[in-house]
């Protein structure tokens, strides 16, 4: 049961960058924990060439990933939804959503110079860093 995938949604808008990033580095990260996924409410329908570019200055390639609407995925079958500033998780979940239900509070980046992309990026690492350690504790426990 503990060897269970945990299936993990990052949220914000336009799914074009924030939670693009969220889902890079959670993929990279881990292997063997999870079950990543990004979305957004109003989606862009493309990845901004900066994300690309500043993830790939961390060595993690998301060209494969895509723009997608929230309506893609199944938000009750997800474990873990993470709002990425834009709006609140429980705005968008379901009343009969069971998961663990996550704001991060990280400013939008589209628009702004590439040295605020690396901050954003760099914030967004610390938190999924954060969430791998608690995935694994969570896997770990009885």
């Amino acid at each position: 049961m503990g060897n269970e995938l945990k299936k993990v949604l990052f949220l914000c808008i336009g799914n074009s960058c924030r939670s693009q990033m969220a889902e890079g580095f959670l993929r990279a990260k881990q292997t063997d924990l999870a079950e990543v996924y990004s979305a957004g409410t109003h989606p862009a329908g493309f990845i901004i060439s900066r994300t690309i570019m500043v993830m790939q200055e961390k060595g993690i390639d998301i060209n494969s990933q895509y723009s997608k609407g929230v309506d893609a995925v199944d938000l009750d079958a997800m474990d873990v939804v993470v709002t990425m500033g834009c709006c609140k998780a429980q705005e968008i979940c379901s009343v009969s959503y069971s998961g663990e239900m996550i704001d991060w509070d990280i400013a939008d980046p589209v628009g702004q110079p590439l040295e605020f992309y690396r901050m954003v990026r760099d914030e967004i690492e610390t938190h999924v860093e954060k969430l791998l350690k608690r995935l694994q504790a969570s896997t770990q426990a009885p």
